[in-house]
C-alpha cells in the first residue's frame, strides 16, 4: 500500500471512531447552567413552606417558567442555600395584599445571583433578606411597600430599575457596586444607599427622600440626582464624586465629608448649597449655578477649590474657611459676594464679576494675587471689587475694574502692591492708614502710538507701585 492509501485508511478509521449515533436519545434534553442541569421552580421541584410560595434549598441553577402570583403572609421565592443562580426569564412576580418580599433569603446567603425579571406590588421588599457576595442584574421593581432592592455586603446591583418603593430604592452593604441603575420615587429613604467602600456608577436617583447616599471611602461616578426631597448626592469621609449632576434637590446638591474630592460635577438650582465639602477636601472643575443656600460652592477649612464656576447663586458664589485655596475660578452674577474667605487663605488667578456684593471678601493673613474683579457691587452701595478686613494680607497684582468701589482695605498691617484700578464709581482705592502700600499713581494717557516706540509710561518706575487709570 502506498503512502496515500495509508493516510486514507487512517482517516477513515478516525472518522468511524469519532462518529456518534445520528439520532438523539429519546426524552427531553435538560437545560444546563452554572452548577449543572437547570431546575424549574415548581411545587414539585421547589415546594414552598409556611412563609414562601417557592423555596430553594440546594445550590444550583434555577429558572422561573411562568408568572408567579404571591400569597398573603408569604414571600414569593425564598432562597435557603448558598451558591444559587436564579433566572426569572423575564417573567413577573406579582404581590398581593399582606404578602411579604418578592424574593428573599432566610438569613445570610452567599453567592446568590438573581437576574432578568419584574417584581411588582409586594407588601415587603422587592428583593430583601441578606444576600452577600451576590449579584442582582436586570431586575425591575415597581410599587413595593418596603424597599426596592435590599442586599448585603460585596454585592453587585447592575442595570436595575426601582419605581415607587415606600422604603429605600436600592440599598447595599459594604464594598458593593451599583451600576447603571435608575430609581424613581423612593418615599422612605434615599434612592440609592450604599455602605462604606462602595461604588455607584452611571445611576440616576430622582423624586426620592434623598438621591444617592454613600458611606466612607465611596465613589459616586457619572450619576444624576434630581428633584429629590432631601439632598442630591452625599458621601461620608474620603468620598469621591466625579462627573455627576445634582439639580433641583431640596437639600445640598452634593455634600461630602472630610478629605473628599468632587471633580467635574454640576450643581443646579438646589435649595441649599450647590457643593458643600468638609475639611481638607478638593473641589475641581465644578459648576454651581442657581443654588439657594449660603454659597454655590462651600468648602470648610484647609480645602482647595480650583477651576470652578459659580454663577447666579442666591448668596455667595464661592465660600471657604480658614487655610483654604481658591484658584482659577469664575464667580459671577451672584446675589452676595463673588468669593468669600476666612483667614489664612490664598485667592489667586480668579475672575470675579457682576456680583451684588463684594467681588472678593477676604479676612486676615491671606494672599490675594492676580485676580480680575469687574463690575461688582452694582446694587450694593460701597461694595468693592476687593474688600479686605483684618491684617497680615498680601494684596498683589490684581485688576479692579468698574466696581462700585475698587480696592478697599479696612484692616491694618497689610501689604498692597502692584495692583491696577480703573472706572470704579466711588474710589479706585480706599485703604486705611497703618498699611504698607506701594506708591500709587494715576497713569498718564499716551498719545497715538504707531510703530515700535512711544507711550507716556504709567507715572512711576517703582516695580511695587499701584496704578489708577
Amino acid at each position: 500500500m502506498n503512502w496515500r492509501a495509508c493516510l486514507l485508511a487512517i482517516g477513515s478509521c478516525s472518522c468511524a471512531a469519532l462518529a456518534g449515533p445520528l439520532n438523539p436519545p429519546a426524552g427531553p434534553v435538560a437545560e444546563t447552567g452554572r452548577f449543572g442541569p437547570r431546575v424549574e421552580l415548581s411545587a414539585s421541584n421547589t415546594p414552598g413552606d409556611a412563609d414562601s410560595v417557592f423555596r430553594i434549598t440546594a445550590p444550583g441553577s434555577y429558572y422561573l417558567g411562568a408568572n408567579l402570583t404571591g400569597q398573603a403572609g408569604k414571600h414569593g421565592i425564598e432562597i435557603a442555600s448558598n451558591d444559587v443562580t436564579l433566572d426569572l426569564m423575564g417573567f413577573k412576580l406579582t404581590g398581593v395584599g399582606g404578602s411579604l418580599d418578592g424574593i428573599t433569603s432566610d438569613g445570610v446567603r452567599f453567592g446568590v445571583s438573581v437576574r432578568d425579571g419584574i417584581i411588582r406590588g409586594w407588601a415587603g421588599d422587592g428583593i430583601g433578606g441578606e444576600i452577600v457576595r451576590g449579584a442582582i442584574e436586570n431586575i425591575s421593581v415597581f410599587n413595593c411597600a418596603g424597599g426596592g432592592i435590599v442586599v448585603g455586603a460585596r454585592t453587585l446591583v447592575r442595570e436595575c430599575i426601582v419605581d415607587f418603593a415606600d422604603g429605600v430604592g436600592i440599598q447595599t452593604g459594604v464594598s458593593s457596586m451599583v451600576i447603571g441603575c435608575n430609581v424613581t420615587s423612593a418615599a422612605g429613604g434615599p434612592g440609592i444607599l450604599v455602605d462604606n467602600g462602595s461604588r455607584v456608577e452611571s445611576c440616576q436617583a430622582r423624586f426620592s427622600l434623598g438621591g444617592i447616599e454613600a458611606g466612607e471611602r465611596c465613589q459616586v461616578i457619572a450619576c444624576a440626582a434630581t428633584n429629590n426631597t432631601g439632598g442630591g448626592i452625599e458621601t461620608d469621609i474620603s468620598g469621591n464624586v466625579v462627573d455627576c449632576l445634582a439639580s433641583d434637590n431640596a437639600g445640598h446638591g452634593i455634600q461630602c465629608g472630610v478629605g473628599s474630592t468632587v471633580a467635574r460635577c454640576t450643581a443646579l438650582a438646589n435649595s441649599l448649597n450647590g457643593v458643600q465639602v468638609s475639611d481638607g477636601s478638593t473641589v475641581v472643575g465644578c459648576t454651581a449655578q442657581g443654588n439657594q443656600g449660603n454659597a454655590g460652592i462651600f468648602a470648610s477649612s484647609l480645602s482647595t477649590v480650583r477651576s470652578c464656576s459659580a454663577e447666579d447663586n442666591a448668596n455667595a458664589g464661592i465660600r471657604v474657611n480658614t487655610g483654604s485655596v481658591i484658584e482659577a475660578c469664575t464667580a459671577g452674577s451672584n446675589d452676595g459676594n463673588g468669593i468669600q474667605t476666612l483667614g489664612s487663605c490664598r485667592v489667586s488667578a480668579n475672575s470675579v464679576s457682576f456680583n451684588v456684593g463684594h467681588g472678593i471678601d477676604a479676612a486676615s493673613d491671606s494672599l490675594i494675587i492676580g485676580n480680575v474683579c469687574d463690575g461688582n457691587g452694582f446694587a450694593s452701595a460701597f461694595a468693592s471689587g476687593i474688600y479686605v478686613t483684618g491684617e497680615g494680607c498680601r494684596i498683589e497684582g490684581n485688576s479692579v475694574l468698574d466696581n462700585d468701589q475698587g480696592l478697599t482695605v479696612d484692616g491694618t498691617g497689610n501689604l498692597v502692591i502692584r495692583n491696577s484700578a480703573s472706572g470704579n464709581t466711588n474710589a479706585n482705592y480706599a485703604i486705611l492708614s497703618g498699611n504698607m502700600v506701594g506708591v500709587t499713581v494715576v497713569a498718564p494717557t499716551s498719545g497715538l502710538l504707531a510703530g515700535s516706540s512711544g507711550g507716556a509710561g504709567v507715572g512711576t518706575t517703582d516695580p511695587w507701585g499701584n496704578i489708577s487709570y
